[in-house]
């Protein structure tokens, strides 16, 4: 749509196309993943091969592989987010070191030091 073709829009077609662009769109990823997700879901319970225990504990959540915690989400909600998971690999890389380098990161960490 060029910008002329724009500017010619009725007021409400102008905003319910804002609204679809901007709110509604992007989450449509989130949208086929509940869809397909339903669908898995409904498939499991039909198949006959899953006992009463399990489908007593399946979830829809079990088959989603999108997590609604990343749906309209800020800025500083997602560099906290980033910044939350990278020092989980950190402590998850220390982790599997000897003691001794443990405790040497560990200083080294407490002084400020960084990797460049």
């Amino acid at each position: 749509m060029s910008e002329s073709d724009m500017y010619d829009l009725p007021m409400p077609t102008f905003f319910e196309l804002y609204i679809m662009e901007e709110f509604l769109e992007p989450q449509s990823p989130q949208t086929m993943d509940t869809h397909f997700a339903l669908l898995q879901d409904a498939i499991y319970r039909s198949s006959g091969n899953v006992s009463k225990i399990g489908l007593q504990k399946m979830k829809l959540k079990d088959f989603k592989l999108l997590n609604d915690e990343t749906i309209f989400l800020s800025e500083e909600e997602k560099a906290e987010k980033n910044k939350k998971r990278e020092k989980t690999v950190i402590a998850g890389a220390i982790a599997g070191l000897p003691k001794q380098e443990q405790e040497r990161l560990q200083k080294l960490m407490n002084k400020g030091a960084t990797n460049g």
